[in-house]
């Protein structure tokens, strides 16, 4: 495969020399489209296959330590149903400005260099990246944009070999009172299981997965943990 078949995203929420998110990975190859965050690659990704079957799976040199035997995936879904025709809403990685932490090293100036730095509403709302695909042919007028008129902006696009079209969209989210609860849950059960210790300067960050059986959807919760 050549070079030119990978299209990636590197996409940080937050401000330089200040609080951030993980860094978020976004690529695709060939038809297939995937997403990791920065501090789990090499050991789990998401898959957003063209078939339509989608999973959150360890990774070929992770399995040996982890799946010694069987299916690296451990959660599969389908792809959700398109929300207007000709358009499907892939899946969301939610970032909750409140939870955004500086990291007690800067990143070499090169990795900033490949990376899109998107700057975070007030608290405490949240920054929502969105993944969506259009259909081969399917007309988009500027780009896919959140109902209601939200502060959203294009972060990347490109077309696949199979004529679709990949859409990363962030935007500026309130979040309702249902998202609310599952982050102070989510917030809760990361201060449970780790706690600070006496020094209290630790840096930890943590991914939380959620999926809505309603809409097909699958989310990230990046948390400070």
């Amino acid at each position: 495969m050549t070079k030119s078949s990978w299209n990636t995203l590197r996409v940080v929420v937050g401000s330089d020399f200040g609080p951030r998110s993980l860094t978020w990975r976004i690529w695709s190859h060939g038809d297939e489209i995937y997403v990791v965050a920065r501090p789990m690659a090499g050991e789990i990704k998401t898959s957003l296959h063209s078939s339509g079957r989608f999973r959150h799976a360890f990774t070929e040199q992770a399995k040996s330590e982890f799946v010694p035997e069987g299916d690296r995936a451990w959660f599969k879904w389908r792809a959700p149903d398109e929300f207007v025709p000709g358009a499907q809403h892939l899946l969301e990685i939610v970032v909750p400005t409140e939870d955004l932490t500086t990291p007690p090293e800067e990143p070499a100036e090169s990795e900033k260099a490949k990376t899109t730095l998107f700057d975070p509403p007030p608290p405490p709302d949240a920054t929502i990246i969105s993944m969506i695909v259009t259909a081969p042919g399917r007309p988009v007028d500027g780009f896919p944009r959140p109902e209601g008129g939200v502060p959203a902006c294009l972060l990347a696009e490109w077309s696949l070999p199979d004529g679709r079209r990949l859409w990363i969209v962030g935007s500026h989210q309130a979040l309702d009172a249902g998202m609310d609860k599952l982050i102070a849950e989510g917030r809760t059960h990361l201060e449970d299981s780790h706690p600070q210790d006496d020094s209290g300067d630790v840096y930890m960050r943590s991914v939380v997965y959620l999926f809505d059986k309603a809409s097909g959807m699958a989310r990230y919760l990046d948390l400070k943990g």
